[in-house]
């Protein structure tokens, strides 16, 4: 069992991997789907590449942040666990994007209308990286306790 602090740290650094990894593959999968005749300079690509991995880092901070009492919770993540906690992460951020849309079109006193699904479909690609590279470290760490327990409790046994 991994303790709070290493979970916690666990998270961020998922978030921050995530994060700077999605940046790049959204501009890449844009440059993808452009026309073909566009002509597309390096400086241009640099630019996007830092303004998209920018804009996912703040825009995917508070979704990481609503994430952190999960993060705290839950202790283990084998068999079903592993599972319920990859569906929970593959939410928070397309529930982070809607609750910001509901809270500016409050605070606009304009009617709510949530948007079309591909809006939601880059806080799901975040947050499901995200939740994939935590439990995946998580899991890591918990395998490598019970190395660690089960090999004191052998060498604890062969004391007379």
């Amino acid at each position: 069992m991994a303790p709070w602090w290493k979970r916690l740290l666990y998270s961020f650094e998922s978030w921050l991997i995530a994060a700077l990894l999605s940046g790049p593959i959204f501009v890449i999968a844009e440059m993808i789907g452009s026309h073909p005749s566009r002509a597309i300079a390096l400086l241009e690509v640099a630019a996007s590449v830092a303004f998209v991995t920018g804009m996912v880092l703040i825009l995917s901070f508070p979704g990481w942040l609503l994430a952190i009492p999960i993060v705290l919770a839950v202790r283990h993540v084998y068999g079903w666990r592993f599972w319920m906690c990859f569906a929970l992460g593959i939410g928070i951020g397309p529930l982070t994007f809607l609750g910001m849309q509901l809270y500016f079109a409050l605070a606009s006193h304009a009617a709510f209308v949530p948007g079309p699904i591909e809006f939601y479909l880059r806080p799901a690609a975040v947050s499901s990286l995200t939740t994939l590279i935590y439990l995946l470290l998580l899991r890591g760490a918990q395998a490598a306790g019970a190395k660690k327990s089960a090999a004191e409790s052998r060498a604890e046994s062969m004391h007379y």
